[in-house]
């Protein structure tokens, strides 16, 4: 699903995107975005029915990390999704990105997803500032 597609105002939409009005609450927004946890079952195993409950134990260390960073259990039902930002706090051009990426993760949150804010390796040779 691209953001195009997530930003129009349709009722599937704006069911995916949690928004009230026609009943459909974040237990809808979770459903509907099941098929983007491909990726996320792999890292935190699934309770779903028919899920491998023995992958499930076995990705308990990486639930237990996810506790430790602030996880709840509902978030364990919610894809994961990763936003990368070349941020580092003295390189001035590129302070504005971590301010981006911020506002992304809050957007997928409030979309359903659990979001990943990741910093990129900044480079900068002083050239590129003036």
């Amino acid at each position: 699903v691209g953001w195009d597609t997530m930003a129009s105002a349709g009722p599937e939409r704006k069911r995916a995107r949690g928004e009230q009005g026609d009943g459909a609450g974040a237990a809808s927004a979770t459903e509907s975005l099941a098929h983007l946890k491909t990726r996320s079952v792999q890292l935190t195993g699934s309770q779903q029915p028919g899920a491998d409950r023995g992958f499930w134990l076995k990705r308990t260390g990486a639930r237990a990390q996810l506790y430790a960073a602030g996880f709840k259990d509902e978030d364990f039902d919610k894809p994961i999704v990763t936003v990368a930002a070349p941020y580092m706090s003295f390189i001035m051009c590129n302070q504005k990105f971590r301010v981006l990426a911020d506002e992304v993760a809050a957007e997928l949150e409030r979309l359903g997803c659990k979001a990943f804010v990741s910093h990129t390796p900044v480079i900068s040779d002083g050239q590129t500032m003036g």
